[in-house]
Formats: structure tokens, C-alpha cells, sequence
């Protein structure tokens, strides 16, 4: 693609499952950046800060045909990227309609229905979880230390900071610090729908230091194979995935943040840092290893029952079901209620 506005050929990768479309902010000129809020929730649940956002204009070589599209400004370790409705707009692929099969909505199951699993299992959905071990970060040591300065926080906002901060405290997920340090990253508010606040670091510089695992994220295409007799299904969603996974305390102490009531470092791994998906998955998956029937997707875990039948698959569905609530309870993780489905 020509970028007409930067008049270069820049190579963009094509996600059909993308909403947005994302350019490195080292490719334009900053003086066409606009500043904006907006956070990006990846694939995998995880969220990134945006720099800014800019309508640019491109250039398809092979069609000379020129197009305008809203980009969303991210750090230069991401790729390019051009989302759903920027590559069917340029025709750069077509989705044949014609070809996707719906099916019904079956019925609810009955005797292992979501009801009676949050009576029977009241415990795991309640209080916060912790995988077993410790997280340690690595750091290239060549790249120096960043301490970047406190963000402005509009007065309106300071009092739900405080009692935010005062609560992840209590729950063990944050720790005051009042020591020097070489790491300290700026605080990143995010509004939920229900009106509290997300509290999350912008540790861009401090991921130009992090190490990656390069742990593999599984995709729904990775499954496909192993469904082919899979009739009954759940999903269940992880509460706070990340702050299932304890840090040890020097890889604690390279997630200091600045806030305006001091300096907190993460007891729990926060969102935001580059490798979080990969630990993630990793801790998670080491926890639920050797449940037959049982695979995650991102913080999704999917079980499902397979046999010839509906009331055979049932019957399977409902013995590895209750073999990984089982498992949940006696490894300390923690369901959000609101978020599964039988």
C-alpha cells in the first residue's frame, strides 16, 4: 500500500477478525496526531494504550484506487495492521456469505445448569485467585531505565483513584513503595461501563526492556480438529486472569507506578506489559493440564462433551465440567459469575 500522506510503501498485515486498524507512531509525522483515550482490548483480552488517531490516506498499487481510513496510533512493536471493514471497503478480500452455516441455539441443560453450578460452587466465584508460583520477569540490561513523569488527573477522578488504589492494596494486588527505584512507569485510568475506574500502567519504555517467553497463544483454529464429535459445550472466563499470576518481588518492583498518592508497585501482574498474554497462558494452562476436554482459548476455557449421541455427549460434557470446577477449587482460581455459559 502507498501511503499518500507520508508518500510511502508501507507493507500491512491483514486481520479479518480486527475492528481497528493500527500504524506505528514512528511512520507519521506527529504533527497529524490527534490525542485520544481510547484503549484497545487485543484478541486475547489483554488492553493496549493508543497514542492518537489520524484518517490517512492510501493507495492500493494494483487498483490505483484511493481510500480514506482512520488509523489508531500504537508503539513502533506493533505491526501495521488493517482491520475488517478497511479490507473488505478495498476489496482486498472477499467474505463469501453464501458459505457461513448458522445453526440453533439449543436448549439449556438442566441438571448442571449455571444455577446450580454458582449454588454448588459458590466459592470459586467469589475473592481473587492466585496460580501457583511466581512470575519473573527478564530485562535486557543494556537498555536504560525510564522514570516517566507523573500524568495530570483530572480533580473529579482523584477521589475514585484513591479508594481504588486503597482497595487493590487491601486485596494484595498493589503495594506502596517509598524506595528509589529505577523503573517507574505513568498511571493509566481506564472509566468501565459500570462508572468504576481500571486502574493500568502505560509501561511502553519498560516493554522495550521486557524480555518475551514467545509462549504460543492458542487459536479457535488449533480446536477445530479436536471438535468433531463435540455436541455440548461451556465456557467459562477467568475473573481477573492477570492478577492470577503472582510476581516475584524484583519483577515487582519494575512495575512501580506514579500516582498523585505515591508510588505503588504490582504484586500481581499488571495489564499492559508486552509478555502478560504469553505468562498468562502459560501459568494457565500448567494449572488445568490433563483435563480431558478441556482447552483454553485466551482467559476463555472451553469444555466440551463428545460422543455419538446428545444425551451421551451430555453425560461426558458433565463429568469433565465438573472435573475442572473441581480443579478450579483445589488450584485457587477464581470464574467470573457473570461471564459463562452452559
Amino acid at each position: 500500500m502507498l501511503l499518500i500522506d507520508q508518500n510511502k510503501q508501507i507493507k500491512f498485515q491483514l486481520d479479518s477478525g480486527a475492528t481497528a486498524d493500527l500504524i506505528p507512531k514512528s511512520l507519521v509525522h506527529e504533527s497529524l496526531i490527534e490525542e485520544t483515550d481510547n484503549t484497545l482490548t487485543m484478541y486475547n483480552k489483554s488492553q493496549m494504550s493508543a497514542y492518537g488517531i489520524c484518517t490517512l490516506r492510501l493507495k492500493n498499487p494494483k487498483t490505483n484506487k484511493r481510500y480514506n481510513v482512520k488509523f489508531i496510533f500504537v508503539g513502533d512493536e506493533y505491526t501495521t495492521l488493517l482491520g475488517s471493514r478497511a479490507i473488505q471497503q478495498m476489496s482486498l478480500i472477499k467474505i463469501q456469505f453464501h458459505n457461513i452455516l448458522t445453526c440453533e441455539k439449543g436448549d439449556n441443560m438442566n441438571d448442571f445448569s449455571m444455577q446450580n453450578i454458582v449454588k454448588e460452587y459458590a466459592d470459586i466465584f467469589d475473592g481473587e485467585g492466585s496460580f501457583q508460583g511466581h512470575l519473573h520477569l527478564e530485562i535486557d540490561e543494556t537498555i536504560t531505565p525510564v522514570k516517566s513523569p507523573l500524568r495530570r488527573i483530572p480533580i473529579a477522578m482523584k477521589t475514585k483513584l484513591k479508594s481504588e488504589l486503597q482497595r487493590l492494596e487491601t486485596n494484595g494486588v498493589i503495594k506502596a513503595v517509598d524506595t528509589p527505584t529505577d523503573w517507574v512507569s505513568s498511571l493509566v485510568t481506564v472509566k468501565k461501563p459500570n462508572g468504576k475506574l481500571r486502574i493500568c500502567i502505560d509501561p511502553k519504555p519498560l516493554n522495550k526492556a521486557l524480555k518475551r517467553s514467545h509462549y504460543p497463544l492458542p487459536i479457535i483454529d488449533d480446536l477445530l480438529p479436536e471438535l468433531n464429535k463435540a455436541k455440548i459445550f461451556s465456557k467459562c472466563d477467568v475473573k481477573n486472569g492477570f492478577w492470577h499470576v503472582n510476581m516475584d518481588e524484583s519483577s515487582s518492583y519494575l512495575t512501580i507506578f506514579e500516582t498523585p498518592f505515591g508510588r505503588f508497585r504490582s504484586i500481581k501482574m499488571p495489564f499492559g506489559i508486552s509478555p502478560a498474554p504469553e505468562y498468562f497462558q502459560q501459568f494457565l494452562e500448567r494449572e488445568i493440564e490433563n483435563l480431558p476436554g478441556v482447552r483454553t482459548v485466551a482467559d476463555d476455557i472451553l469444555i466440551y462433551g463428545e460422543r455419538d449421541t446428545v444425551e451421551e455427549a451430555t453425560a461426558d460434557h458433565d463429568i469433565k465440567l465438573k472435573a475442572f470446577l473441581d480443579r478450579c477449587r483445589s488450584r485457587n482460581i477464581k470464574l467470573n459469575r457473570g461471564q459463562n455459559s452452559c
